[in-house]
């Protein structure tokens, strides 16, 4: 996961490039993947996930 530039904070918008996916923002409902509920203002990656054809933002988090 390389980041095109690291996000200053978040919601932010962000380039991925390659077959990974990478949340970040507000994680109280475990929402960005990782299996925590930690708030990550860097991308973190998610595993398990193939073939996902689109991603989406939510009010407090991002995906890319």
């Amino acid at each position: 996961m390389r980041p095109t530039s690291p996000p200053a904070h978040f919601p932010h918008l962000y380039g991925q490039s390659g077959p990974t996916v990478a949340c970040w923002g507000n994680n109280r409902n475990s929402q960005l993947g990782d299996n925590t509920t930690t708030n990550r203002s860097l991308p973190v990656a998610v595993s398990g996930l193939s073939g996902v054809p689109n991603i989406t933002a939510g009010s407090y988090h991002t995906c890319a």
